[in-house]
């Protein structure tokens, strides 16, 4: 059926007129939008068109002649998605908003020792640090000026308000706990994950809620630009098929790994979309001392598989924010650019291989729907470092010869 079950009860009551995904051929997306807007009067207001979508406001009475097109996939709803900050930790109160309770004391988690938890600080030494790398950060945009963040856009664009800066503060705490420049905050030194890496700021937030068709063009912006890794800290309660297909093309195409939160439910079953996408590395939270997260969502997925697969640093997490300051906030969205960054430091020599990473995880291979293959540890995950050419100098310094280490060029 090309009409989804999800799109026949939101019409049911729904007004004249509605907004709907409609997937068609990619190969004829242009010639027949211009069919659609003639004949079927449709309001495209965005289009994905590496996988062939078109988000439109259309007349309800004319979604069933629109689906019988044999150039038509499919027609569908367009969910809302939202960002997966848990809470706000500091002094002040502030208004409960989606995924966020309300702030409370607590000690903050430095990058300092999230990096070391992780693994990623013996990479640094060694001088891999992301360099050459960039990441995607889709999400509130990125605030500047700001000391961690100056300097690390590499290209930008807003798909909802009216400029990439962000304005919630949620997109910048990301970016720096991924890309953040060495500085001195309030709380003492600061430094992100991968320092050395890019961002590209695809801006899908201007508040705590925003539509799923607009996460799939913030995702096709960032890989088409050239970002190797992309991370999502949002995600929808509903699977919602057309982000699996986004993402699916999106890496067959260009290559890039999705790194997405799995969201702060903290019960069985919860995994949100996109997380319970099988391409895509979904990542729940632990605190700084390897304590699983009360609030992080447990598998499996919607289809039995097993959920989350790694699991990062989320609790408590102090960070880069709004008017060049800094703020604690928890959440499987402060848990996934740790790593994002990771990643990205083990990128600088190479792609990797995701399958060692896992395999050298805290689990040793393991995996279950609480903890995936539980924390990473990016300094002694295996690849073969020798065939990356890397030079022996830097194998001694990472501490890792003679095993090697976890990059690799897809050698087999």
């Amino acid at each position: 059926m090309k009409i989804t079950p999800q799109l026949l009860k939101h019409i049911e009551g729904s007004p004249d007129q509605i907004a709907v995904l409609i997937k068609v051929i990619p190969s004829v997306m242009v010639s027949l939008e211009d069919v659609l807007v003639k004949k079927y009067n449709i309001k495209v207001v965005r289009r994905i068109a590496s996988a062939g979508y078109i988000s439109a406001i259309v007349d309800r009475e004319k979604i069933a002649e629109i689906a019988k097109m044999p150039q038509v996939i499919s027609v569908t709803h367009i969910p809302q998605v939202g960002l997966l900050q848990k809470a706000k930790a500091s002094l002040e109160v502030m208004p409960a908003l989606p995924y966020m309770k309300a702030k409370t004391a607590a000690e903050p988690t430095m990058l300092g020792e999230i990096s070391d938890f992780l693994g990623i600080t013996p990479l640094k030494k060694g001088g891999i640090t992301g360099k050459n790398v960039i990441i995607g950060i889709v999400d509130s945009g990125v605030a500047l000026p700001h000391p961690m963040l100056d300097g690390k856009i590499n290209k930008e664009q807003y798909f909802v308000g009216t400029s990439p800066r962000d304005m919630l503060g949620h997109g910048s705490h990301v970016a720096g706990i991924a890309v953040g420049n060495r500085v001195t905050s309030p709380n003492g030194l600061m430094e992100g994950m991968a320092p050395d890496a890019k961002v590209i700021n695809a801006k899908i937030f201007d508040q705590n809620t925003t539509s799923a068709d607009i996460c799939m063009q913030g995702l096709e912006y960032a890989a088409m630009n050239g970002a190797s890794i992309i991370s999502c800290s949002w995600g929808s309660s509903e699977h919602f098929e057309p982000f699996h297909d986004v993402i699916r093309t999106l890496k067959a195409k260009y290559g890039c790994l999705f790194v997405c939160a799995s969201g702060n439910e903290g019960e069985p079953n919860s995994i949100v979309c996109p997380a319970d996408s099988e391409d895509v590395i979904a990542v729940g939270s632990v605190s700084k001392t390897g304590i699983i997260s009360e609030f992080s969502s447990r598998g499996p997925a919607y289809d039995g598989r097993i959920k989350p697969d790694l699991m990062g640093v989320g609790e408590n997490v102090y960070s880069s924010y709004l008017t060049g300051g800094y703020e604690i906030l928890s959440g499987t969205s402060m848990a996934t650019p740790t790593i994002s960054g990771g990643l990205a430091c083990l990128m600088q020599l190479g792609k990797v291989n995701v399958s060692s990473v896992y395999g050298y995880a805290s689990k040793g291979g393991v995996k279950d729907n609480t903890s995936g293959y539980g924390v990473p540890d990016f300094s002694k995950s295996r690849v073969q470092a020798i065939r990356a050419g890397l030079p022996s100098n830097l194998l001694m310094n990472l501490g890792i010869i003679p095993l090697g280490f976890i990059l690799t060029k897809w050698a087999k």
